[in-house]
């Protein structure tokens, strides 16, 4: 009885034993469901934020079709406004964007109404690329306008530009040759004819033509990449990506349009080989002078810096101004030109600048990109139809002034009346004024009138469509470019004549020999335009890949809006871009034709380049 007792009475305590593990284990399956890692309290959780996050995102995509305005496309202004009404803590422009705090979570929101939650973390905001920080120089004070006047600020000023597709603010600087120089107090007032030689950022990006490739009339999109990378950011399935633009253009399936983005050539290392107009690193952006090359005037004080001379190739000339409504300079030949530009930031210079500017004559890659940079949505033009550049067509008929004795014919900085068009807003005449009369805000000879390039109307010649921009790369006077067709010199003589100080070193950083027509007879850029192909190596520069042609024989009104691209048959290997004040609807950011580079022609304009690395 007693062992049947104890036995009964071990086999109760197992039994206990087991029953409490057993509900141990139980009650452990139940508590990890509640409470553990995937347990039913963390999926309620993350049920309430997904939910919070669905909520918002929908929020962000109804302001987002707010934002449409009249004219079909999205105003972000608008769309910052109303995600703050709708309780953002924050909305800051970031990249091709911006990005919209709410309950201490990022959401990133592109133009196409695209959102990628970010989170918290301040990290994943900064992976978004933006357009890149201005290099400085020395000589460079930053400028911002205040809607009335030009201000100084500093560089860290969030008011001194806004590369987004909204503002279309590219940052602008002036140098030291006007009334101030870089020791002058932040917030200074600037009047127009105070401002010194000025300059615009054009920030390292990479394009993909989206439509007419080779065609009548075109499209492209801008990304902008990340400091001296090929990286940019984009928005896939919800979450923000990083690529890497390619080095090479190269064309889709129907070849219309380019398959991937690609690095500007004119921000790409050449490593030895400057062909396509490269540089002899990787650059993060360059500087471009806003106006044309004119002569400083006698009778502004402002200018008394600049008016002095330099000496080039054994003869004196002046340093020039890059201001608006100045007298564009002439009567050089495109070599002086060429060995000027490279000596404006030598010891002697008013402008402030050193040799770390690395100043030179503009190339027809870095012409290529400010012309894509403008037919953008960051400039001008938008993703579905771009707008023509209003005409400079100031033609001052030869006249005679103080400062030059060969006579001057056409001003920097003004924009000639305009076809009341929203695609088409060239000049449609040409007209004389004298200079006595004085550049005033508008010029006239009673038919047409032409307005200064800081006015309402003066603007419609700038880039950008607002005073930001660069000014003159339509009309004014052709713009020659350190640029030319390599032939065999004993023959094409002009190449030697009145290129020389580039023409004989071959590719440079500084100068583009584009590839000679084997088979030419004339020497000109005529016979050698087929040969400037995609496969050959050639985009960027606003040539080929916007032509309708592939020989310039049958050109005329064969670039993108019409623009003219033609050569005659003559000995000219220099190259002429944007036409001048007696072309019409032809002249463009995508005009060529091609020049001798003498030096007693009258309508030859040049603009300066510094790169600041």
């Amino acid at each position: 009885m007693k062992g049947q007792m104890k036995k009964q009475k071990g086999i109760t305590l197992i039994a206990l034993v087991i029953t409490i593990i057993v509900m141990l284990i139980l009650a452990g399956v139940t508590i990890g469901m509640v409470v553990g890692e995937n347990g039913i309290l963390k999926r309620a959780e993350d049920a309430a934020v997904i939910s919070k996050r669905a909520s918002i995102e929908e929020t962000i995509q109804l302001e987002y079709l707010g934002a449409f305005g009249t004219d079909g496309k999205v105003n972000m202004s608008d769309l910052a406004d109303g995600l703050i009404q709708q309780g953002a803590t924050a909305v800051l422009e970031n990249g091709n964007g911006l990005v919209a705090t709410f309950d201490g979570n990022n959401y990133y929101i592109d133009e196409e109404g695209n959102v990628a939650v970010l989170g918290s973390a301040d990290n994943e905001v900064d992976k978004i690329v933006t357009a890149n920080e201005p290099k400085l120089v020395s000589g460079m004070i930053p400028i911002k306008y205040n809607g009335k006047n030009w201000v100084i600020c500093s560089n860290t000023d969030s008011d001194w530009y806004s590369y987004t597709k909204n503002k279309k603010q590219w940052a602008n600087v002036m140098l030291s040759d006007g009334k101030y120089d870089s020791t002058a107090t932040v917030g200074t007032v600037v009047e127009n004819d105070e401002l010194g030689s000025t300059f615009v950022w054009i920030p390292r990006y990479a394009y993909k033509i989206t439509s007419g490739y080779k065609g009548q009339k075109g499209s492209l999109d801008i990304v902008w990449l990340n400091n001296d990378t090929n990286e940019y950011s984009c928005i896939e399935n919800g979450k923000m990506k990083t690529k890497n633009a390619t080095k090479t253009a190269v064309l889709n399936e129907t070849f219309t349009a380019y398959k991937d983005y690609v690095v500007h050539p004119c921000f790409q290392n050449g490593n030895g080989n400057y062909a396509n107009g490269e540089w002899d690193s990787e650059l993060s952006g360059i500087w471009v002078a806003k106006f044309e090359g004119g002569y400083p005037m006698e009778d502004n004080v402002n200018d008394s810096k600049a008016a002095k001379k330099i000496s080039v190739e054994s003869e004196e000339v002046y340093y020039p101004v890059f201001k608006g409504q100045r007298y564009s300079y002439n009567y050089l030949t495109i070599s002086q030109i060429y060995s000027m530009l490279k000596e404006i930031d030598g010891a002697s210079n008013p402008y402030g600048l050193t040799a770390t500017a690395d100043s030179h004559f503009i190339k027809n890659s870095e012409w290529g990109a400010v012309a894509y940079l403008s037919y953008s949505a960051y400039g001008i033009g938008n993703n579905t139809e771009a707008k023509e550049i209003s005409l400079n067509n100031v033609n001052l008929n030869g006249k005679v002034n103080s400062i030059s004795t060969k006579g001057v014919w056409a001003v920097t900085g003004y924009a000639g009346e305009h076809e009341a068009s929203s695609t088409n807003s060239m000049a449609t005449n040409t007209f004389s004024v004298a200079p006595e009369a004085g550049l005033t805000e508008e010029l006239s000879n009673g038919t047409i009138t032409s307005y200064a390039w800081y006015t309402s109307k003066g603007v419609s010649a700038s880039t950008t469509g607002n005073i930001y921009g660069i000014y003159d790369i339509a009309g004014g006077q052709n713009e020659m470019t350190a640029a030319y067709v390599d032939y065999d010199k004993t023959k094409a003589s002009y190449l030697t004549t009145y290129g020389s100080s580039f023409t004989n070193d071959g590719n440079t950083k500084y100068a583009t020999a584009y590839k000679a027509y084997a088979s030419a007879t004339n020497y000109g850029t005529n016979d050698s335009f087929r040969e400037w192909t995609l496969e050959n190596g050639y985009f960027g520069d606003g040539l080929f890949e916007v032509s309708t042609v592939d020989d310039l024989t049958t050109g005329g009104y064969c670039a993108w809006y019409g623009d003219w691209q033609e050569a005659d048959a003559t000995h000219e290997p220099f190259f002429l871009r944007g036409g001048n004040y007696a072309h019409t609807t032809y002249a463009g950011t995508f005009y060529l034709a091609d020049g001798v580079g003498y030096s007693s022609l009258y309508n030859r304009g040049f603009r300066a380049v510094l790169v600041g690395e």
